[in-house]
């Protein structure tokens, strides 16, 4: 349907909407909802919240619940996907006008997809030129309409007014860039969960490269999770060496870390021996940087001296909601 596509077009709507106040989050294993409240002091202050689901049909019955707890019965969000519910390629830019790009893409990337592109809702955002070496690429975003559509019934019938939906890629890139604006330093962030991850590395409010990581183990030790980190940091130096050499991008400047479970302290501890920059805990810096309350379920300002293991995964959950409150607007500087 048209007016879903129109939603799923603002995957870019950072540059034409202004700021969003609510934030959800939403995965087939879990949900999270954030909300920005202004500044005390000159520190941000962000209120969230993330629960798991025991099983996807209970996504509107807690996006209702985590509604409640805030203290509101109806709200106007941006809706940020998991990837589980959208492909992102990045590809060389159709030659065509800017008008036709993403129908272009559609047709392009028909061949070897997993849902039909004929129905499905299309989008892009370019490389950086910095990058693009003479030949205009795009990161090209697709999702079937169908499914949409499912998610935002779901969400308007919790009380979600939705009105542009992101994607996590891109709500990972806007929180970096809102804490650590400076166009000189290139931040990784790697998000791991029990089912997978996103590597991704940007520069200011550049999105340069997205990495999907897949084979997480489900033990927390043993050989199988000493393979995984072996891989885990070969993919990582892969793709900063790409980042450096392949784009002729200036170093990058460090790594922040977040899991959903108790694997945070063991990556970062074993990347800070491998790479060459800090690596640090996404969830610490950000109790750091920023004023935070985590509804777990009940309220509490968070302090990155007292935060617990519970709340640096529930903070770790909630990371792509936290996002979609800071969206990149054109013209300024957050």
């Amino acid at each position: 349907m048209a007016w879903i596509t129109k939603q799923f077009r603002s995957l870019d709507a950072f540059r034409r909407r202004r700021r969003s106040l609510l934030a959800a989050y939403v995965s087939p294993s879990a949900a999270a909802l954030a909300c920005q409240g202004g500044e005390a002091d000159g520190t941000e202050q962000v209120t969230l919240r993330a629960d798991r689901l025991g099983d996807p049909s209970e996504l509107g019955a807690v996006l209702r619940r985590q509604l409640s707890s805030f203290g509101l019965r109806q709200a106007d969000v941006r809706l940020i996907l998991a990837p589980d519910f959208y492909k992102l390629l990045l590809v060389e830019t159709p030659a065509v006008p800017e008008a036709e790009v993403n129908e272009a893409l559609r047709w392009q990337l028909q061949d070897g997809a997993e849902f039909d592109m004929a129905d499905a809702a299309i989008d892009s955002f370019p490389l950086p030129p910095a990058a693009a070496r003479g030949t205009p690429m795009s990161f090209a975003v697709a999702a079937p309409n169908a499914e949409l559509r499912r998610l935002v019934h779901v969400a308007e019938g919790a009380g979600l007014r939705i009105g542009a939906v992101d994607v996590l890629e891109l709500s990972l890139r806007n929180l970096i860039f809102r804490l650590f604006d400076s166009p000189d330093q290139a931040l990784g962030v790697l998000r791991l969960t029990t089912s997978g991850g996103v590597f991704s590395l940007s520069r200011g409010d550049q999105l340069f490269l997205a990495r999907r990581l897949n084979g997480v183990p489900a033990e927390q030790d043993g050989e199988a999770w000493t393979g995984f980190r072996e891989r885990l940091l070969v993919q990582i130096q892969r793709s900063v060496d790409y980042y450096e050499s392949t784009l002729g991008q200036p170093p990058a400047s460090g790594l922040f870390v977040a899991a959903t479970d108790d694997r945070e302290a063991d990556i970062i501890r074993f990347l800070r021996d491998m790479l060459p920059f800090p690596v640090r805990s996404l969830p610490a810096e950000l109790c750091r940087l920023l004023d935070l309350e985590l509804h777990n379920p009940q309220p509490a300002l968070l302090d990155t001296d007292t935060l617990t293991e519970v709340d640096r995964k529930a903070v770790a959950a909630a990371l792509p909601a936290l996002g979609g409150v800071f969206p990149v607007l054109a013209g300024e500087s957050a």
